[in-house]
């Protein structure tokens, strides 16, 4: 059994909605990369690091892991310039102030709060996933781009989005338009509607600027809705 008590994390805290990594400039000012492989001239591939503000939030290494090289893959995290308190971090002014930080080695009670609360949303909207049936499934089946599947192939991709896109997912299922999101999603794979550029077409006429121009259109028209409703259904959609 594993020991978790072996194992670092480090947990993202940047702005942008992901961030990753190949390289990184070390104190020594040489280019550093965690080695997977060689290529077929014997250069070094370099492992990605990704964070997001997801599914992705947090990273978890093993106190062993090493790369081709024997260097820790903790040591690597921890010696990203981006890393907080880093020994290859860009420091300013008087109170040396670290900046361009992107995340940190997980630490204290607030970090641990945080991680729970990441792995909290990622179970709940996984849970709300699986809860899905009939055309509840196939809605947001539709919104993911998934149409004309088994109800076990929409609950398995629906799984899967949840479990990558936990957030979105929760927000998707407490969204109040999300049968208009889901008809605009099916009449665009059944060729019922038309994009030019981000316009959303209907037989030349332009629904909305953009999809969420068209949803907010076919929410404050039933008329036109159901019109399209009706025209979809002849398709098969």
């Amino acid at each position: 059994m594993k020991n978790f008590n072996d194992y670092t994390y480090f947990i993202y805290i940047g702005n942008n909605k992901s961030y990753g990594f190949y390289t990184y400039r070390g104190e020594d000012g040489n280019q550093k990369g965690y080695v997977v492989g060689r290529d077929a001239h014997g250069n070094p591939i370099y492992k990605k690091w990704k964070f997001n503000n997801d599914s992705m939030r947090i990273i978890r290494v093993h106190k062993n892991e090493q790369d081709l090289d024997k260097n820790s893959a903790a040591d690597f995290l921890r010696h990203s310039p981006e890393c907080k308190d880093s020994v290859s971090g860009s420091y300013v002014g008087e109170e040396n102030q670290q900046v361009l930080v992107y995340f940190k080695e997980m630490n204290d009670k607030k970090d641990a709060v945080d991680a729970v609360d990441t792995r909290r949303v990622v179970i709940k909207a996984q849970s709300a996933a699986l809860d899905l049936k009939g055309a509840d499934l196939e809605e947001m089946a539709n919104i993911i781009g998934i149409f004309g599947k088994s109800e076990e192939i929409m609950t398995h991709r629906v799984l899967d989005f949840a479990s990558n896109s936990p957030q979105m997912m929760l927000d998707f299922i407490n969204d109040p338009s999300r049968k208009v999101k889901a008809l605009i999603k099916r009449s665009l794979n059944a060729g019922v509607f038309a994009m030019d550029g981000k316009q959303v077409k209907w037989e030349g006429k332009i629904i909305g600027a953009d999809e969420d121009e068209a949803v907010s259109n076919l929410l404050k028209d039933d008329k036109l809705r159901k019109a399209i409703e009706l025209n979809l259904s002849k398709f098969g959609g």
